[in-house]
């Protein structure tokens, strides 16, 4: 875990992806049906996934992610992680420096979100406080304008999106998706 302080968005992406690629050339994995899925920090390695290796990846499903790391610092409920995945010293009587603020962002999927190709699903909970859902409508609105195949599910829920309507909601959406894809 330490390892990946700072790390976030390159070393978790590039253990994920040699894994996948793993997968596909044993033949365990047909290459042209690779998604992606996850959520909290598991849905931005999964933006990170799609758009650093935009050709290997069909579709993504994401419930509550991390998409921009210093947008989310104000509005997380969870302030010192973001500046603890990102190896920066943590003041809460401090505002961050633009270099603070730049190092968070440089990390984040929003900065190679224009290289996705897949189609991407957000399920996105109204009340959470930990990934805020400005997070996910920060991509839906980016890849929109590039007229890219996204669509955004916004539930009554906090950051687990566990409840049973949701969460069987977010996985019929997700199978859905898959099946389109693959």
């Amino acid at each position: 875990m330490k390892s990946l302080l700072g790390k976030v968005g390159t070393l978790d992406v590039n253990d994920v992806q040699f894994a996948a690629e793993s997968l596909v050339k044993r033949g365990s994995v047909d290459a042209s049906r690779v998604f992606a899925h996850g959520g909290s920090h598991g849905g931005s390695l999964s933006v990170h996934l799609v758009s650093q290796f935009p050709d290997f990846y069909k579709a993504t499903f994401v419930r509550n992610p991390v998409i921009n790391i210093a947008s989310m610092r104000n509005e997380t409920d969870a302030i010192d992680w973001t500046h603890s995945v990102t190896r920066l010293p943590y003041d809460p009587k401090a505002t961050p420096t633009p270099d603070q603020y730049s190092k968070m962002f440089e990390i984040s999927p929003i900065v190679h979100a224009h290289k996705i190709k897949a189609a991407v699903t957000l399920a996105v909970g109204a009340e959470d406080h930990r990934c805020p859902p400005s997070q996910a409508r920060e991509l839906y609105t980016l890849l929109h304008a590039q007229g890219k195949d996204v669509n955004m599910f916004l539930y009554p829920d906090y950051h687990p999106l566990m409840s049973v309507d949701t969460d069987a909601d977010c996985y019929m959406h997700c199978v859905l998706l898959f099946n389109k894809y693959s």
